[in-house]
């Protein structure tokens, strides 16, 4: 008999019955056995229960699928912790280019502020409008960062269910655009310094400036 499975309850990646083994390998006692809890039994208490029948057996080893999930679920923890630093720090560096951008732009473009504002446009408008600027880059680098993100963790999840188990990745919608809202509203407040200096730049100064 020659199926296909999905998942299997060891870890070696072939499933063989015990006569073929025996036929193949010769006779010997198992190295491992598999118990399964009855219908409704806590696994605690069927953990408990195990751990009692073999007491006297101190060679042995008991272990759990629950425990196996947990360890693993701890590994993919720690990771994505190291994700979230490395997103930080991302944000950070995204924050800093944003205000330099502007910054510089607020330079560069010293007589085009002053001219809007001699055309009858308001310190608060002119803020405004910066802010604005600073917001939609945000929101296109998030945008495109958060594409090539869902990409990359979708090909890196479909090689994890690969290798552990079965399954289809899941895209955190919710949290993806809860991130996406918070890098806009920081773009905001890194627009302020530069916003602050355009809007108090003189207009006479800045129009005769060459």
């Amino acid at each position: 008999m020659v199926a296909l499975y999905d998942d299997a309850p060891t870890a070696g990646e072939v499933l063989i019955d015990w006569s073929d083994y025996a036929t193949a390998f010769g006779a010997a006692g198992p190295d491992s056995v598999l118990v399964k809890a009855a219908e409704g039994v806590p696994a605690e208490t069927s953990r408990a229960a195990v751990d009692d029948a073999v007491r006297q057996e101190p060679r042995l080893q008991v272990a759990s699928q629950a425990e196996w999930r947990a360890k693993l679920t701890e590994t993919l923890d720690r990771q994505l912790l190291v994700f979230s630093a490395l997103l930080g720090m991302s944000i950070v560096i995204a924050l800093t280019g944003i205000a330099n951008t502007l910054a510089l732009s607020v330079l560069e473009r010293t007589r085009e502020s002053a001219l809007l504002r001699a055309l009858g446009l308001s310190r608060a408008q002119l803020r405004a409008t910066l802010i604005l600027e600073a917001m939609l880059m945000s929101a296109v680098g998030a945008t495109i960062g958060t594409a090539l993100g869902v990409l990359s963790g979708a090909a890196a999840a479909v090689g994890l269910i690969r290798q552990y188990g079965h399954g289809h990745p899941v895209v955190p919608v919710g949290q993806l655009a809860l991130y996406a809202a918070l890098a806009t509203c920081a773009a905001a407040l890194a627009a302020l310094p530069p916003a602050r200096r355009a809007t108090r730049t003189s207009v006479s100064a800045a129009m005769a400036a060459d």
